[in-house]
């Protein structure tokens, strides 16, 4: 899961937590989320029941299961469920055997142990179980192993290696561990990345990914990447995986939801694919990529949640839950303490269950309940029924106490049932006066009391439970007491610096206790919650822990506290504890010139903003850039500790302040271009334009309907032409925002229009008025984010949109035909879609071209100048043809010279900067020259977009400069203009075209216009 855990135990730092920088640019990316560690157990506090929906019902199956990590049903109905520190405990007939079914040694440093369990899908004939540990020996590794059953136990002995995988690095978390047979009689395996992003997206280790391999080892020969790996690791079934810590098959189906814990974005189920690739760590929940595979639901880690722990179909064979429950898909969070459910038809999300203490696992029984473990109240396995009953239902029974005599003992029970519940606490079956809670403290106790019951009488509008009685037991013993001596009352900390802990403890009885009777716990605490940082240790009268420096709650008011709990012979305890409360410094950020935003931790600030925290806590500070304010657009320049526009900072022992300094830019738009509000706004837009960026913010109800309002950039365009952009960013949003290009008959707020635009969360969409005062229609395209690719083409009066993740490959979107002036504006529109408040987005690589079609003519793409190399090294091998051996020319290809050229085919020429023949290793001058100029005319032929390269060679070092056009063939107007010098190591000119398209050549200097070589993609 996700925690920065520091203890004497030395838990290796978990260097690699740091989030990749997404394709949203989230500056959120340095911050780590602060997640209850899954593998340190919780310390025992209340036994509330679980909110449930109303006919719903718990009961606590199993108590005292400490640590545990993972549960399955054996065919038979019972079920196992898997300990930390080695242990598969059972439970059979509704109870907890004493004896274990099977013990092995475990690493259960950190995330690492005994992680999960399969039952094979012969078990009731062979009693295969498998097992999916961390190893106790060097080098450490986490493993899969074969048992065989006998009975409640494992036959001794009868343990088979299945897969051995990567050895571990020193950080202990990110192991994953969940195991599932499919439908198709395989075993899948999640597996963690260890703390190193970059296993999951390479096919040389099996981290990071989800395997999938035979019962007795071997690989499927059907895997997805069985051809492409080696190995072991043609067992990777899917990659791109963080903490895949729970997975679930569908019963009936061949589905599998994958539950990825995230870092400090998103918690991800992604739909389980041979050979999916879900991002991590480019991507933390869905990116643009189209490389990778988005989650079908995530949901953001946002202080109160921070890892989905547990996931499971409903499909039982038989139903207990209303028929709307079938086929759904219920998720938990650790954090949180939930139960969600996604219904699949609509991947709408409801409640279900709120309330649990930290629960890790999900199951559904063969009778159709909803089971759950949880790591909280001392670790335990909880049964969900329906009863479409509202009575009371006891879920926690009251425990046996022993207390010594004048000591108080307290019960607890815990029901479920319509509220409002009441409570009726009784001693030996009589009414105890004003003990109507779900607690229950006696008054101080004697001897008479020793073997009194206590038992409760829950009650609501529907009915009665009465809850199993407790035992009291009254001894002689006294308890110990402990006293924590280290640190001292008043010691403070900061983050990063160890603090060491010591204590002493005497007994009535015993006198001094021994090492063994001490256990010590450190909680964190922040806001209202605690959480583990150190798990119960004991064996030792001291210890030590450190701070954590990256945490997700950065407030000043965070806090350690260190638990001592002693133990003497006779099993009475005492508790102690001692708070540490933190160093403190104000973090003050302002910018020069004042006002500016700046950021903290990816979360915007107005300057100047001051923030107490605690010293030495990693702080990302950040500096917004570009940044428009009054219509001035300010840049970046500097920070006053010499960091980058985003760094991280330790927060200083002192007060200090950080000053980011911009440079005013930009200033007049490019010549031919107007800006202004469209329709009614509620503020007025603005636009600026610096280095090839433009950023316009814009208010305005929505460009939609029978009338529009929003900012436009614009310029005239008469006749065909096409504008292409990139929307960069799209910030302070409605989820309905718009950026994106447009053309638009007239000013008027309900004019015809195209537009193909990027919004924050409805993806790509392709918006048309065709007729003024008219409704308007879409088409939706990819559900992507910014930064992304746009395209508007006017051909007459058809009008195209189209969508590309690089500004290469195109999509086209939609199309409309609208029957326009020749005479329109196009430009980029901007629209909050909520008048009250104003959109930025900035956009880049914007490109207008007038004339430019997509009939007859060229549609230009794009051109590349980093490609360089020989004929075969180029693009690699056959894949392009040259001129000069028009036998092998693609298909759709007619290329047709012009002009004063000559052109000469020298054979078998060892020339080094001569072009390489693809079918050997000879070498060939081919050269077009000519005294001045000369073009040559392509007429792409099928309709598609191809790659096309000139390779210019001054191959005789005459000191060669030209200049080469891209022109459009039909309308003569240039699509691309290069100039190239010094080119006695060839240049390579390459650009994505379709339609016809003419290149010149033309010499500025020295002799000749000269080219080596054309070539075309593969047909």
């Amino acid at each position: 899961m996700k925690i920065e855990q520091r203890s004497s135990i030395k838990v290796a730092e978990d260097t690699q937590q740091r989030r990749q920088q997404s394709t949203r640019g989230a500056a959120a990316s340095v911050r780590l989320l602060l997640a209850i560690t899954l593998l340190c157990m919780l310390p025992q506090t209340d036994t509330r029941a679980a909110s449930l929906p109303t006919g719903f019902a718990e009961t606590q199956i199993a108590g005292g299961i400490a640590s545990p990590t993972a549960m399955a049903f054996a065919p038979d109905g019972r079920l196992f469920v898997c300990l930390q520190g080695g242990q598969v405990r059972v439970i059979k007939n509704g109870a907890l055997l004493a004896t274990p079914f099977l013990t092995v040694s475990v690493d259960s440093a950190g995330e690492r142990g005994l992680l999960g369990i399969a039952f094979d899908p012969n078990f009731v004939s062979n009693g295969f179980v498998y097992i999916y540990y961390t190893t106790a020996t060097s080098p450490k590794h986490n493993r899969v192993s074969r048992f065989i059953a006998s009975g409640d136990t494992a036959v001794a002995g009868s343990e088979s290696i299945i897969l051995d995988l990567d050895n571990l690095t020193g950080a202990t978390n990110h192991n994953g561990g969940a195991m599932h047979f499919g439908n198709d009689g395989n075993l899948y395996i999640a597996v963690g990345e260890n703390a190193t992003p970059s296993n999951a997206q390479t096919l040389a280790n099996l981290l990071g990914k989800m395997l999938r391999i035979n019962a007795d080892g071997s690989i499927p020969t059907d895997n997805p990447f069985y051809t492409t790996a080696v190995g072991k690791n043609r067992a990777i079934w899917t990659l791109g995986l963080r903490n895949p810590f729970t997975f679930s098959v569908q019963p009936g189906t061949d589905r599998i939801f994958i539950n990825d814990v995230g870092q400090s974005a998103w918690e991800e189920i992604n739909d389980g694919t041979p050979g999916a690739n879900f991002g991590w760590p480019t991507c933390e929940g869905s990116c643009s990529n189209p490389s990778f595979s988005n989650p079908i639901y995530q949901y953001p880690n946002d202080g109160s949640t921070c890892a989905i722990t547990g996931g499971t179909f409903y499909n039982p064979s038989v139903t207990q839950f209303p028929a709307d429950y079938v086929g759904a898909y219920f998720f938990a969070d650790f954090c949180g303490g939930w139960i969600r459910q996604l219904d699949r038809a609509t991947n709408a999300v409801t409640d279900f269950a709120t309330g649990i203490s930290a629960p890790v696992d999900l199951q559904v029984s063969a009778d159709g309940s909803l089971y759950y473990l949880a790591r909280g109240n001392g670790g335990g396995v909880y049964r969900i029924v329906y009863t479409a009953s509202q009575a009371p239902s006891i879920t926690t029974q009251p425990a046996n106490r022993t207390v010594s005599v004048g000591q108080t003992a307290t019960f607890i029970v815990s029901a479920s049932g319509t509220a409002p519940l009441s409570y009726q606490w009784q001693q030996n079956g009589v009414d105890i006066s004003g003990a109507n809670a779900a607690t229950y403290t006696t008054p101080p106790t004697s001897d008479a009391d020793n073997g009194a019951q206590f038992r409760v009488v829950v009650s609501n509008s529907s009915g009665t439970a009465t809850s199993n009685s407790a035992t009291l037991t009254i001894t002689a013993n006294q308890p110990p007491v402990g006293t924590i001596v280290a640190p001292a009352a008043g010691t403070l900390y900061s983050a990063g610096e160890t603090i060491s802990f010591s204590g002493t403890a005497t007994d009535p009885e015993d006198g001094t206790l021994p090492a063994s009777a001490f256990t010590w716990q450190v909680d964190f605490f922040g806001g209202a919650e605690s959480r583990p940082f150190l798990p119960p240790t004991s064996g030792s009268r001291s210890g030590s822990f450190t701070p954590a420096t990256q945490l997700a709650y950065t407030a000043a008011d965070a806090f350690y506290r260190i638990i001592l709990r002693v133990t003497d012979a006779q099993g009475q305890t005492h508790t102690s504890f001692r708070d540490v409360q933190p160093r403190t410094s104000t973090i003050t950020l302002q910018t020069s010139p004042p006002g500016l935003q700046v950021t903290l931790d990816g979360q915007p600030r107005p300057a100047p903003s001051a923030t107490l925290g605690v010293v030495g806590v990693i702080r990302a500070i950040g500096a917004v850039s570009p940044q428009m304010v009054d219509g001035t657009t300010y840049e970046f320049e500097s920070w006053s500790d010499g960091g980058a526009a985003t760094h991280e900072i330790a927060t200083p022992a002192s007060d200090t302040t950080y000053t980011a300094t911009f440079r005013v830019v930009g200033g007049t738009l490019p010549s031919g271009w107007s800006t202004q509000d469209i329709g009614s706004v509620g503020f007025t837009g603005t636009t600026a334009y610096a280095d090839g960026t433009w950023m316009i913010e814009g208010s305005g109800a929505d460009i939609w309907n029978t009338s529009d309002a929003f900012r436009y950039a614009y310029r005239a365009l008469g006749g065909d032409g096409q504008l292409i952009a990139r929307v960069a960013s799209v910030e302070n949003t409605d989820p309905w925002a718009k950026a994106g290009v447009m053309i638009r008959e007239s000013l008027a707020a309900d004019a015809p229009h195209a537009m193909i635009v990027v919004t924050p969360e409805n993806g790509i969409a392709f918006q048309r008025r065709t007729a003024t005062g008219e409704s308007s229609g879409h088409s939706s395209g990819l559900h992507v984010t910014a930064p992304y690719w746009v395209k508007l083409v006017r051909t007459g009066n058809t009008l195209a949109g189209y969508q590309s993740i690089d500004g290469v490959d195109w999509n086209l979107v939609g199309s409309v035909t609208i029957n326009m002036a020749s005479d329109v504006y196009i430009g980029l529109a901007v629209t909050a879609h909520n008048n009250a408040a104003l959109s930025t987005a900035t956009f880049d690589n914007v490109a207008f071209t007038p004339g430019a079609s997509t009939a007859g003519g060229a549609t230009f793409v794009r051109a590349d100048t980093t490609t360089q190399g020989n004929w075969r090294g180029a693009y690699g091998a056959q894949g392009y043809q040259v001129i000069g051996d028009a036998t092998s020319l693609p298909s759709y290809s007619q290329v047709t010279p012009a002009g004063n050229l000559f052109w000469t085919w020298t054979a078998s020429t060892d020339e080094a900067r001569a072009l390489q023949n693809a079918a050997g290793t000879d070498r060939v001058a081919a050269t077009w020259y000519s005294d001045s100029s000369f073009t040559v005319d392509i007429n792409i032929t099928d309709g598609q977009t191809h790659q096309i390269a000139l390779y210019c060679l001054d191959w005789d070092d005459l000191e060669r400069a030209q200049s080469v056009e891209v022109l459009d063939a039909a309308t003569g107007a240039v699509l691309d203009s290069r100039s190239i010098t010094a080119f006695t190591g060839g240049q390579y000119l390459v650009w994505n075209v379709s339609g016809q398209v003419r290149l010149r050549v033309t010499r500025t200097g020295g002799r000749n216009a000269v080219v080596s070589g054309l070539f075309f993609d593969a047909p």
